[in-house]
């Protein structure tokens, strides 16, 4: 449908003729709020060019949204005009600036419900608002569009599947292959990489239509920049906001919680969105205040580098509203001149916009009278260029230039890719031309081609460069006008071998059947349910593993050097649970005081860490980050003085630090157990596959040679991953007395059972409605009975699967099955309640 609301024109200066509706409303009593944006602050950050805000504003219960031009000299008015019985959300504007899309919601809703709303673009010229489609999602967030380009945007369909939309043509195509069950993805304008409202940025494959989930970063909100090449979302409860450069995921913050470039009464950052240009970046901030609904959030834009992502001057308020407004967006029309971002020391040439000669003005100093104007920049800094008439010395054109600050290229990683080469990601685009790779005996090695937007290389591995020899880079240099050459390095060629590195080794112990490393009797001791799994992993099911010695070695080794490094293999326990904390390790002192604990709460995952400014260890709980449950991760978790590195599955992960301090290891005796903590009532399940300990931070190199080494042992035990069924009992075994199995202490009993339908929130499921399968369920657990499954009120099952073939340890024990031995049914096991 399509049709112009009644308007009154209303022109925003700075940003084009724009027109909105009138609002008859009153704002709220603005007594809460801080200073008025100001003017002069405004009109300054608008001479990067010509442009506007739009953001949600909630005014009693009502969700509008609201404008202002980037110069600030009209007073924000409501954008969208008034929609009985329906509020509005997530709106976005098209790189061109000329159109704004947003989601209307039944009045009451948000965008965070598990409810579809309404997809509408407004033409901002003229008003007219056009439906897109009926019924579509948001992301999770408010975010709920991503503009491909001028006329094409890809939504989340009421499905759940990403859809394309050219918003001209009506024309309509699906990107993603399946459908997700809550939410969607929004995928970037070059079809490259997905995102839900999850912290992650997961690559897609345009011709399958298929998400490779990679493993998400603690926060929300994310989004990508219009190149293509930056992802950027909120790392934490008002800060940091983080952005990540896709080709070789480096994570960095562009804000933090109290950044000196916030006023310091709204040192709270939500909200953050980058314009079309990535000239400018916007947000909201609060005042120390996390409530998304009821907090008094205001709009604030800062000026970017758009190469770099990395914040220039202070952010600048633009609004001051005692409500809330949030989820802005931003858009800058190009200066006629350009914006030019360099590195020191640069030359900028900018041409007369009308070929002839015109006077110069670089920051307001008279330069030349000529047609064109060719500037040298030996420092960092910014700079406006002006064009002016010679007669009348009116502005014909302006310019701006920023200048970053001159700094060579460093090596970030050396990493294996199979046996016989190397990547190496440097922290910027590189030139190979007159580099060398020089080996311990004098020989060169050739370079493979530069990929990764030139931050990374292939370095074919010869007989020159076996494990643990070294290898000398000079020459590599940036690609600044004047290259800066980066310092030479030497690096050691890492090794295929497990674990890394011998140096600051406290304990290593890979599975049941190889001998652990340094305590050479301290394997696992299983008490209560733990058992080995099919690859001699630790399986815990409630019960715990305790290991002897190793505790008192960790608290010795790591209290002394005031650092320590965690690796390890860990699959954490599947739905459904309670949201209670839950021991996955811990490590205590001889007098029972936590120093190190692992928990998993639900999802997520946090820490306990005794430091001098948390001596009790349990009086902080440091957020980690979300794990997918049921799914094996990699994880390497280390900490000395105030840093806290985590690295999953190979891929350093964004975790704002909350203990600081020094390493407070400092009991002499000590134990360190799986699946347990004394402080925490509710018990753990899960497996543990592996496990190191360093009484130092393992370097980059190493934590993800480690993750390489594992990945082999993640990809097989993913084959084993856990599915949800939705089904009928058919036919049931009796199940057998604890007298009956004995001398056993366990038993499993098989039923049959029959697939239903999905459930609505489901993703896909991987068994046909109407097949069969036979379910092995726990009976008895070291003597103890086991809580079967329960059906809803209509006899419903929804179980928690993984194939009975992958679960050694139930082998030998008794399975008492009534079905017929025939029956060609697949076998698996439940394992929700272990």
């Amino acid at each position: 449908m399509t049709f112009t609301a009644g308007l009154s024109v209303a022109c925003l200066l700075g940003a084009g003729a724009l027109m909105v509706a009138t609002s008859r409303e009153k704002s709220a009593a603005r007594s809460e709020r801080a200073e008025e944006p100001d003017m002069g602050t405004m009109e300054e950050l608008a001479r990067l060019g010509d442009g506007f805000l739009v953001w949600e504003r909630r005014i009693d219960d009502s969700w509008q949204i609201w404008t202002r031009a980037l110069d600030g000299r009209t007073p924000e008015q409501r954008l969208i005009p008034e929609e009985k019985g329906r509020d509005h959300f997530c709106p976005k504007i098209s790189p061109d600036g000329k159109r704004i899309a947003y989601m209307s919601y039944v009045a009451g809703s948000t965008p965070t419900d598990p409810v579809e709303g309404a997809l509408w673009v407004m033409e901002r010229n003229t008003g007219e608002r056009k439906q897109l489609a009926e019924r579509a999602r948001s992301y999770q967030g408010d975010r709920a569009v991503l503009w491909m380009n001028n006329a094409t945007l890809c939504y989340i369909d009421e499905n759940g599947h990403t859809v394309e939309l050219n918003v001209e043509q009506s024309t309509r195509r699906q990107l993603t292959s399946k459908a997700r069950a809550k939410n969607g993805w929004l995928v970037n304008a070059q079809r490259t990489y997905a995102t839900s409202g999850d912290a992650e940025f997961s690559p897609f494959d345009e011709k399958s239509g298929e998400v490779r989930t990679l493993p998400k970063h603690s926060g929300c909100q994310p989004y990508f920049s219009a190149d293509g090449k930056w992802g950027f979302w909120m790392g934490g409860s008002g800060g940091p906001l983080n952005k990540i450069f896709l080709p070789t995921r480096r994570v960095e913050p562009v804000l933090v919680h109290d950044d000196p470039r916030l006023p310091e009464n709204r040192n709270y950052v939500y909200f953050p969105m980058l314009s079309p240009c990535q000239r400018l970046m916007t947000f909201a901030a609060s005042p120390d205040a996390h409530d998304h609904l009821e907090s008094n959030y205001d709009i604030f834009v800062i000026r970017m580098d758009r190469e770099t992502l990395e914040p220039i001057g202070k952010a600048v308020r633009y609004t001051a509203h005692a409500g809330n407004d949030r989820y802005p967006d931003v858009y800058c029309a190009e200066l006629s001149l350009g914006s030019h971002y360099v590195e020191a020391p640069a030359r900028v040439t900018m041409k007369s916009p009308n070929g002839n000669p015109c006077d110069w003005y670089l920051d307001g100093v008279k330069k030349s009278i000529t047609a064109e104007l060719d500037c040298e920049f030996e420092a960092s800094g910014t700079h406006w260029v002006e064009a002016r008439d010679p007669q009348t010395w009116k502005e014909l054109a302006r310019g701006f230039v920023h200048v970053r600050t001159a700094t060579a290229p460093s090596l970030t990683l050396v990493r294996r890719v199979g046996e016989d080469a190397l990547a190496l990601t440097f922290d910027q685009a590189v030139s190979l031309e007159n580099a060398t790779a020089i080996t311990e005996n004098g020989k060169s090695i050739p370079f493979g081609a530069l990929h990764a937007e030139s931050h990374q290389v292939l370095l074919p591995l010869t007989d020159d460069a076996p494990c643990g020899s070294r290898i000398t880079l000079d020459g590599v240099r940036d690609l600044a006008q004047r290259p800066h050459v980066m310092a030479k390095v030497t690096f050691t060629v890492p090794s295929t071998a497990w674990p890394q590195s011998r140096a600051g080794l406290v304990y290593a112990w890979e599975h049941r059947d190889a001998p652990p490393l340094q305590f050479i009797e301290a394997t696992p001791v299983r008490a209560g349910k733990a058992f080995w799994n099919l690859r001699g992993g630790m399986d815990v099911r409630g019960g715990t593993c305790e290991l002897p010695e190793v505790g008192t070695a960790m608290l010795r080794a790591c209290g002394k050097s005031g650092a320590f490094t965690l690796e390890a293999i860990i699959t954490p326990m599947v739905p459904p649970y309670d949201r209670e904390a839950r021991p996955v390790l811990s490590l205590e002192d001889s007098e029972g005081n936590v120093k190190l604990a692992i928990l998993q709460r639900r999802s997520d995952w946090s820490l306990w860490l005794a430091t001098e400014d948390n001596p009790r260890g349990t009086s902080i709980e440091q957020e980690l980050l979300p794990l997918r449950t049921g799914q094996p991760h990699h994880v390497v978790l280390a900490y000395e003085r105030g840093r806290l590195l985590v690295y999953l599955n190979g891929m350093a992960m964004s975790v704002r630090p909350e203990v600081h301090g020094a390493l407070k290891f400092d009991g002499d005796k000590g134990v360190l157990r799986i699946g347990y903590c004394s402080k925490l009532q509710d018990r753990w399940q899960g497996m543990v596959d592996q496990l190191s300990i360093y009484s130092r931070v393992l370097t980059p190199d190493e934590a993800v040679a480690h993750a390489d080494h594992a990945a082999p042992k993640l990809e097989e035990q993913r084959k084993a991953r856990t599915r949800k069924v939705v089904a009928k009992l058919v036919q049931a075994s009796r199940a057998p007395s604890l007298a009956q199995v004995a001398p056993y202490r366990e038993a499993l009993v098989q039923h049959l059972y029959e697939v239903l339908p999905k459930d609505k929130d489901d993703r896909d499921q991987d068994f046909p409605v109407g097949s069969r399968i036979a379910v092995t369920q726990w009976v008895w657990v070291n003597g103890e009975s086991a809580t079967p499954p329960k059906p809803d009120a209509h006899g419903v099952y929804r179980l928690f699967v993984q194939p009975a073939e992958a679960h050694r340890e139930i082998q030998p024990l008794v399975i008492k099955s009534e079905l017929p031995p025939d029956a060609p049914v697949e076998s698996w096991l439940e394992v929700s309640n272990w």
